[in-house]
């Protein structure tokens, strides 16, 4: 098991004795990086060689360390008084999630991601940038590391930076928000990979294409979305360099539509 991991223990039982009575299954001494939501199983009554199955529902704490065994001592009694303990560890490791890790050869760069879980199914989704051999690419991968339904991967100008997340039109959906062509575009996208067509995007602010430092200038386009002005809508803020003197610093806002603000 990983931490942050919720698991379930299924545990198979056998009453290798005499007939028993109110048999309860308990979670005992529990350890501090184990969340247990039903430390308690009441099985009943048990005939001789009854075999029984139960399950207890656990979560393990995110700060859990790798490489530690986490102890589940298991107390089994009857209404005679007999009781009966158990000790099993869980053993910590790390492990990559299935589908995880992609490997893509073609890729000059890809920025950091974005992580949110897009759909409510409480499962979370992830973008990236990607600078790669044909152009520049956005993508967007479910939890399990597919590529999300729609028109992913969106083809955009080259050197684009790590993408925002936001509902910068009000619809009640998220958009994604990336600056292209290594820092002359802002481009606004629906999460099905259609370009947001309302309002001024895609908007050309020209901080400098095919600079010579043109490669290190995408981390420093990550759009910030906030509300500046409380009025309940999204603002979009972008700051780099001028390619042309690369001294030269600029900050702009826009609205949620792709105009400026003011």
């Amino acid at each position: 098991v990983v931490p942050g991991e919720g698991i379930t223990v299924d545990l198979a039982l056998k009453n290798a004795w005499a007939d028993a009575s109110d048999v309860t299954v308990t979670l005992v001494d529990i350890d501090p990086y184990l969340v247990v939501y039903n430390n308690n199983l009441y099985l009943g009554n048990m005939a001789m060689n009854e075999e029984r199955n139960c399950s207890f529902s656990l979560g393990i704490r995110a700060d859990c360390p790798y490489g530690y065994d986490i102890p589940l001592n298991i107390c089994i009694t009857d209404s005679s008084g007999t009781e009966k303990n158990f000790l099993i560890n869980l053993p910590i490791s790390f492990r990559y999630h299935d589908g995880w890790p992609l490997i893509k050869s073609d890729n000059r760069y890809i920025s950091h991601p974005v992580v949110c879980d897009i759909d409510g199914d409480g499962r979370a989704e992830l973008f990236v940038s990607s600078y790669d051999a044909d152009g520049g690419k956005i993508y967007g991968f479910n939890h399990d590391g597919s590529l999300l339904p729609g028109s992913w991967p969106i083809c955009v100008e080259p050197g684009p930076g790590p993408p925002s997340l936001g509902d910068i039109d009000n619809d009640g959906e998220l958009e994604l928000v990336v600056v292209t062509g290594c820092g002359d575009y802002i481009d606004a996208w629906n999460l099905d990979g259609t370009p947001v067509t309302t309002g001024n995007w895609p908007y050309f602010i020209g901080l400098g294409k095919y600079g010579y430092r043109w490669r290190f200038t995408p981390n420093l386009f990550t759009p910030v979305l906030a509300d500046l002005d409380n009025n309940g809508s999204l603002e979009v803020i972008i700051g780099g360099l001028v390619a042309d003197t690369w001294t030269e610093g600029k900050i702009y806002v826009f609205n949620g539509d792709g105009t400026l603000y003011s």
